[in-house]
């Protein structure tokens, strides 16, 4: 998550810059509009036979969305399927209440997905996490039941699957690195590419920057941003805050690509000064790259859940 959550708001004002980014909010184009907030947009894209939401943020924006999709389809009905990039809350959260509001709704993932939104412990988990942020979304939720439930995949999405809207293709990528389970959606008719978090997320405060975030496996999210780069794509809707467009979007895949490397060499001068001893790695890292410069915008408790699994990955990795 890119934003800080402090005293029952979001931290979300970067500063304007040259940089071709805009925030994840109204339509992006003709076709493509955002449900929901900023910190978790829903895109939906509109075909000429079928509609798509790509991904369903956090379980307390499930009204917003709701609402969201009724102004720009006119009928949530007319909601056709919901697809997410990965398995994590912030990104399924909303889609069991969207379900439930919407029958005729079909769900898409990848297999993975399926699994894990059938397990009684992870159903658990992603409540536990949402319940954080009750306070924020209270007045959008009101007396609405947003709880996460188990569902089912209705759809297991993977590689070279293509969702045909009318008029619009949404081909499926998997780029795993963040999550093992990660996909990115591209429609290649306009350019634009839906990424999640595969290519980490824009920093709006520096030129072309991004947070590094790869969870799963360093290489996978290498060779994913080795991937998306390949498609050329004209914009990148992100997971999390900000869109993309223009002559930006070249330079930002490419200092995503190196700001990786860079990032992970930080990792192992690190590990090495700590003898091996991931723990002080760890610790020795968060006091000079968060605590001290105490300017990165994402909540401590989450940074260091990040932290913690890519040194842990960095060390077991020869």
């Amino acid at each position: 998550m890119l934003f800080k959550y402090q005293s029952g708001d979001y931290t979300n004002s970067p500063k304007k810059t040259d940089v071709m980014i805009s925030y994840a909010e109204g339509n992006i184009n003709d076709t493509i509009s955002v449900a929901g907030d900023t910190l978790y947009p829903a895109y939906i894209v509109r075909g000429t036979e079928k509609n798509i939401m790509i991904d369903a943020g956090i379980n307390q924006c499930g009204p917003m969305y709701l609402k969201g999709i009724e102004k720009i389809l006119g009928d949530p009905a007319l909601l056709d399927f919901l697809i997410v990039t990965h398995s994590h809350y912030d990104h399924v959260g909303a889609v069991p209440y969207l379900k439930r509001k919407i029958p005729g709704l079909q769900f898409g993932g990848a297999p993975m997905v399926g699994k894990l939104m059938q397990k009684k412990s992870v159903i658990e988990h992603m409540n536990r996490l949402s319940s954080f942020q009750e306070s924020v979304y209270k007045d959008s939720v009101g007396n609405e039941d947003v709880r996460i439930d188990s569902i089912k995949l209705n759809i297991p999405l993977k590689e070279g699957d293509i969702i045909d809207l009318g008029g619009i293709s949404c081909e499926v990528y998997e780029t795993p690195g963040h999550t093992r389970d990660s996909l990115s959606f591209f429609l290649p008719e306009q350019g634009v590419l839906f990424s999640g978090e595969a290519l980490g997320l824009p920093d709006p405060e520096k030129k072309e920057s991004a947070h590094v975030i790869f969870l799963s496996s360093a290489g996978d999210y290498i060779r994913s941003i080795e991937k998306l780069t390949a498609l050329k794509p004209k914009t990148i809707c992100f997971g999390h805050g900000f869109v993309i467009t223009g002559s930006d979007v070249e330079p930002f895949l490419k200092n995503t690509h190196d700001q990786t490397f860079a990032h992970i060499k930080m990792i192992k001068t690190y590990l090495a000064e700590a003898n091996g001893d991931v723990g002080k790695a760890i610790d020795a890292i968060m006091e000079d790259e968060y605590d001290k410069p105490r300017n990165i915008p994402q909540e401590r408790n989450a940074y260091l859940a990040n932290l913690s699994a890519q040194v842990r990955h960095v060390a077991e990795t020869k």
